[in-house]
């Protein structure tokens, strides 16, 4: 069982681990998702887990992160949602 740092009625929200990298090569190797955050449409195997790097760090520096969602009823990996750190100064994620 996952650790779920919110929840709504349907959905948790997790936080995403070391060990997860089939879930986020699920959501960022698809490229229906990615051909909205990549500059080529799609991100290959090591940006995949570059981005898992990101969110797990973000969640260490910052205290969140995009965080990935489950269906509670089933546990089932339906996506991720969340915050990311922005520089004013140079309207650029951090």
């Amino acid at each position: 069982m996952r650790k779920r740092q919110f929840e709504t009625e349907r959905l948790f929200f997790s936080y995403w681990l070391e060990s997860d990298s089939a879930l986020a090569d699920e959501l960022w190797g698809d490229e229906h998702v990615t051909q909205f955050i990549a500059k080529n449409g799609r991100f290959s195997k090591d940006q995949v887990l570059q981005r898992l790097h990101t969110e797990i760090q973000s969640q260490k520096d910052f205290g969140y992160q995009y965080w990935p969602l489950f269906l509670k009823q089933t546990e089932t990996f339906i996506g991720c949602c969340g915050l990311h750190a922005y520089d004013l100064n140079t309207k650029r994620p951090n």
